[in-house]
């Protein structure tokens, strides 16, 4: 079963605004490098939980979306 698996980061209990502007930069300028389908399955599976199942992203995806989410998962996990 395929799932959509979150990198565990540790900031020592900081706040987002302490991450260094250049970094928020840098996630910035990687998220609207993306497609709105890969924009859309990220805001689905960022939502859903820190371990998401396929299928629970695949049902709360726009039905414009749905039929393109292998695809989009992939490219996201750095598989084409």
């Amino acid at each position: 079963m395929r799932r959509f698996e979150s990198c565990r980061g540790h900031f020592d209990g900081g706040e987002l605004d302490t991450i260094p502007a250049s970094l928020a930069g840098l996630l910035s300028l990687r998220l609207d490098s993306l497609g709105p389908g890969e924009q859309d399955v990220l805001r689905v599976a960022s939502i859903a939980g820190v371990d998401v199942e396929i299928g629970v992203v695949e049902a709360l995806l726009t039905a414009e979306t749905r039929p393109f989410l292998d695809r989009h998962s992939r490219r996201l996990i750095g598989g084409g």
